[in-house]
């Protein structure tokens, strides 16, 4: 076999609950290129499959080059598949990128030895052309977006220039990995595959906005690109067509940011008789908005709020006011939308208070959101906060990647007020106050109209007690 592309798991003491599991469309769109240009490619997703069964199916396609995703919760697990794979086969030659790498390239190499290449920021093309140079046996200096080890060190390759053209990629394959798996878990919170045949889509790459916990600039840039409503429309008749799709999950971090489109495709879900749900920004949204999406199928929006503290909101970048937040879920609820979720976070910045943690809670109390995620915000390598934390000294362990988890690890840095188990501590104290409201369970009984997604709610419930 020619290649191999893989996502590594989290951790095995994460359980896939609290973190949702989606098929990986970003390592699909570049095994859908390889194959177009004549690469022997398969997909394997520890997330959903078992690493224990990776010695024996790294020597039955015994692979020429094997590229790995690599998040920074996931960093670890991915040196340690690259390991078994240099034990078996020394010579094929293993290719990382994603976050991770893309924002600390040279550690990487440094860190992992057994890694052998990294690509820095969107990785089609990149692939494609390195994957090309190593079949051919051809030398890969010079290739633009790469970092790989010489006699001299480490060098970086010059940046290789964002895809502007979002319709020259292809379409991801979706039947590389077997979509049964993936009804282990939910896709997002209150989107599962228990009850609905979901397919993941992304619109567009990149975010104009600067919060300071994100990263993805680095991968997407800070200018948007989108896709065309014709090759969007194109993609969800496929799915619909070929893997029977009825519910679409967008993966974009702010899928409103171009209302025409938005208004384009609500009228598409709405003609196809589909579901769907998003992610967006309460300063990205109208009444009107609101109203159209509940009307042609959306079941869920997300919506990324962080802190109920105008001050925190402020040192974090959000560019949002709590005026903002109010209106958005009152529309939201008032549109018939059936799960308006709000994310939030701990320790979004390290000078966060418990005063400014209380304006959170008394936030949540107010919008009454159906599902809230809160998260202790990771200083992840490459954004404004693990720099602010660097220089401040929080860090308590450096380069403990395994702790960079948003749930069910205990973080290895500190804020100025706050040590890791007491961040901890509040964390499961206002998720407990939460889902645990008598209110909110009768709430939650009373939106549901399928045995399937009843089963699914009572798991969901013991798993979080569980873990509490």
């Amino acid at each position: 076999m020619d290649v191999i592309l893989i996502n590594p798991p989290v951790s095995p003491t994460i359980r896939a609950e609290f973190t949702s599991i989606q098929y990986p469309v970003n390592l699909a769109y570049i095994a859908t290129v390889l194959i177009e240009n004549g690469f022997d490619v398969n997909l394997i997703d520890f997330t959903v499959e078992d690493m224990e069964e990776f010695p024996r199916k790294i020597r039955e396609f015994n692979p020429l080059i094997v590229g790995i995703s690599c998040m920074t919760p996931t960093i670890l697990n991915a040196c340690r598949l690259a390991n078994i794979i240099k034990q078996i086969f020394p010579k094929t030659v293993i290719i990382v990128g994603g976050a991770h790498p893309t924002a600390l390239p040279t550690k990487t190499l440094e860190q992992f030895p057994d890694f052998d290449i990294v690509v820095i920021g969107e990785g089609e093309f990149t692939m494609l052309e390195l994957c090309e140079h190593i079949k051919n046996k051809t030398s890969i200096y010079g290739i633009d977006g790469i970092a790989y080890r010489t006699k001299n060190g480490i060098k970086i390759e010059e940046p290789r220039s964002l895809i502007s053209d979002l319709d020259s990629l292809p379409f991801p394959k979706r039947d590389l990995i077997d979509q049964s798996l993936y009804t282990k878990a939910h896709c997002k919170r209150g989107i599962s595959r228990k009850f609905l045949r979901v397919s993941e889509l992304i619109i567009s790459r990149g975010c104009p906005y600067h919060c300071i916990f994100c990263a993805s600039h680095l991968t997407y840039g800070s200018i948007v690109r989108f896709r065309t409503r014709e090759n969007i429309l194109k993609e969800i008749d496929l799915c619909v067509e070929k893997y029977g799709t009825n519910h679409f999950s967008i993966l974009d971090d702010t899928f409103t940011l171009k209302k025409d489109l938005v208004h384009q495709l609500c009228r598409a879900f709405k003609q196809r008789g589909v579901s769907w749900d998003c992610d967006t920004r309460v300063n990205c949204v109208s009444q009107d908005m609101l109203q159209e999406m509940a009307n042609s199928g959306c079941q869920k929006v997300s919506f990324g709020v962080e802190s109920g503290s105008p001050r925190i909101l402020k040192l974090i970048k959000k560019n949002i006011t709590i005026e903002q937040v109010k209106l958005a879920f009152k529309w939201a609820h008032k549109s018939g939308i059936k799960y308006v979720e709000g994310t939030f976070m701990i320790g979004a910045h390290p000078n966060e208070t418990i005063q400014d943690i209380n304006l959170t809670i008394n936030l949540i109390q107010e919008i009454i959101p159906d599902i809230i995620m809160l998260a202790i915000a990771a200083p992840f390598p490459g954004t404004e906060l693990y720099e602010i934390m660097r220089i401040k000294n929080y860090f308590i362990e450096k380069n403990d990647w395994k702790s960079y988890a948003f749930f069910g690890e205990k973080p290895s840095w500190r804020t100025k007020y706050f040590s890791p188990e007491e961040l901890m501590s509040l964390q499961s104290k206002i998720l407990r106050k939460f889902y645990l409201r008598p209110s909110y369970i009768l709430q939650r009984i009373k939106k549901m109209k399928k045995l399937d997604e009843f089963k699914y709610w009572v798991k969901m419930a013991l798993d979080f007690l569980q873990k509490l």
